[in-house]
């Protein structure tokens, strides 16, 4: 396909809902959140993983998207694993 630039934005919102920029920066963080809540990888790592170049970058962009810095986010994932777990056993 030969298309220009601002078609392909326009084309790619229409299709997606998203701008290409907005859709890629989602998709990283939603990868960061996946990585955060179901590993034990450090956040530094993920952040870097997720194509950011510094965890701070990486904090602010993820408490924007979430409400949750990404350390409040992993605490919140694993307390309901536990919960989970423990409402298992005592079944």
């Amino acid at each position: 396909y030969n298309m220009n630039p601002n078609s392909f934005i326009s084309e790619f919102k229409k299709i997606s809902g998203f701008t290409p920029c907005n859709f890629l920066k989602k998709t990283r963080l939603n990868r960061g959140r996946q990585l955060l809540e179901n590993t034990d990888i450090p956040v530094a790592v993920i952040a870097r993983q997720c194509g950011y170049n510094s965890h701070a970058s990486f904090a602010f962009y993820f408490k924007k998207e979430y409400g949750l810095s990404p350390l409040k986010m992993r605490n919140n994932a694993q307390s309901k694993y536990m919960l989970e777990i423990s409402e298992r056993l005592n079944q």
